[in-house]
């Protein structure tokens, strides 16, 4: 019987060393305009894009993500110039997508949470413009489902409203990482402009910066809240008896 056991093992172990091993995908920046294809960019580098074209508006951007695997910094996009020109005599709207695989997780705690946060600023150089900025941050683990989101609708603005700026706008801290742990930044942009409008988004805030940064608290662990609600299950039922 012990022979045959070990045999057993081995042959186990053998199955799981021939068996092929998860490819981690490789880490990219990658910045999509309208409807063109991703363009792809080293992750936790710089991105420029001159011209781009999408349903006749042109479109300039510029700036980088700030990858920090310590506590020196927050992991963020930065999109320091965004030059974006409706060229038709119709209201268009727009999506500029910023996405970055390769951050890392530079809190010091386990289980700890994080919030997503955005700001903004610009000016409208002709007609009027609206923008609503959308930054997600999710975990680059699948087995961990934890996500933070913070969306913000602007007002209109036109020429006699810049230049403007939004300030930090936060997420509720619902990010789980732990130290080291790969998550994903994803900085979206949907930009409406009037007839034949220009917007410059590198005014007053110089840039627009998608941020993710710790808070500080630590989040209990699943499975030891799955056991605490397991022990608190007896003493209800105990207390329902003796009722």
């Amino acid at each position: 019987m012990k022979i045959k056991l070990t045999m057993a093992v081995l042959l186990a172990g053998a199955v799981m060393a021939a068996a092929p091993c998860a490819v981690q995908a490789t880490p990219e920046l990658t910045v999509t305009i309208g409807a063109n294809s991703p363009q792809v960019f080293t992750s936790g580098g710089a991105f420029n894009i001159q011209n781009a074209n999408s349903n006749s508006v042109t479109v300039s951007v510029s700036g980088a993500s700030n990858v920090y695997s310590t506590s020196a910094g927050d992991n963020n996009i930065n999109a320091n110039s965004i030059n974006v020109t409706n060229t038709t005599g119709s209201t268009q709207t727009l999506t500029i997508d910023i996405q970055d695989t390769g951050f890392i997780a530079n809190g010091t705690l386990n289980n700890e949470l994080y919030n997503a946060q955005e700001s903004f600023g610009g000016e409208i150089a002709a007609g009027t413009g609206q923008f609503v900025f959308t930054t997600t941050a999710t975990p680059n683990d699948p087995a961990n489902h934890s996500s933070a989101q913070i969306a913000y609708s602007s007002a209109t603005y036109s020429t006699s409203s810049s230049p403007f700026a939004v300030g930090d706008q936060t997420s509720a801290n619902s990010l789980v990482l732990s130290p080291g742990a790969g998550f994903t930044i994803d900085s979206k942009m949907v930009i409406t402009l009037s007839a034949n409008a220009v917007a410059n988004l590198d005014i007053l805030n110089d840039n627009t910066i998608s941020t993710v940064a710790p808070t500080g608290t630590v989040a209990p662990e699943p499975a030891a809240a799955g056991l605490a609600m397991a022990g608190l299950l007896p003493m209800f039922f105990l207390r329902r008896r003796k009722a």
